[in-house]
């Protein structure tokens, strides 16, 4: 390789932005547009081609970040159950965080506690906790989940119903366990919502089991 196609390989491994690397390893190009046509063309090189790829493996090992354990990652997102984060209790509705030992921290995005004086009997006052927890996001995993596996590409409809039903069913599941929530911490739910969602996770399982 030329010494700006060594350059280009480490400039593109900086962002992967082909167009942005064809520039700044100090190829002439009269706009962006150019540059990108120019950048795409010097992916296409085979030298070029094997540089990156030799170079990504390598830095894969280096920091164990694989496409493996990033799909990992966005299925425990996609699919972790809140019922493994916290214990409820039915007659009172008070929701209770487990203790850390008993959780999957690598869902959690956001933890949070606040603490407030209340006024408790007539001149005393009390502490009250407020713990806010925030777990990735499903449905953005769910959707990247698709994506990878080319499950919303028109030429793979064909053989991918079953899995979009199966996205369906962990949408109904989400948006259902949420208006739950709300109700047993004595927010306002909406009933409507819970009937219609009951309802569209129960035509899934029907689909699901017809599929089986």
């Amino acid at each position: 390789m030329t010494p700006k196609q060594k350059r280009f390989v480490d400039e593109y491994l900086i962002d992967l932005n082909a167009t942005q690397a064809y520039i700044r390893a100090g190829y002439k190009a009269n706009s962006e547009a150019v540059a990108g046509v120019e950048g795409h063309k010097l992916l296409k090189n085979p030298k070029i081609e094997k540089a990156i790829s030799e170079a990504m493996e390598k830095r894969s090992k280096r920091t164990n970040i694989t496409a493996d354990r990033v799909l990992y990652q966005l299925a425990k997102f996609a699919f972790a159950d809140i019922r493994d984060l916290m214990t409820w209790d039915e007659e009172t509705g008070r929701i209770t965080l487990l203790p850390p030992d008993q959780i999957d921290g690598s869902i959690i995005t956001e933890l949070t506690q606040t603490v407030t004086e209340v006024p408790y009997g007539e001149e005393l006052m009390a502490d009250k906790i407020t713990t806010k927890v925030k777990r990735g996001d499903p449905l953005k995993a769910l959707e990247l989940i698709g994506k990878h596996l080319g499950m919303f590409d028109p030429k793979n409809a064909h053989i991918d119903e079953l899995s979009k039903a199966q996205v369906e069913k962990m949408k109904a599941e989400t948006e259902l366990t949420k208006e739950r929530i709300k109700l047993l911490k004595g927010d306002k739910g909406d009933t409507a919502l819970i009937a219609n969602v009951a309802e569209l996770f129960k035509a899934v399982n029907k689909g699901e089991d017809d599929e089986n």
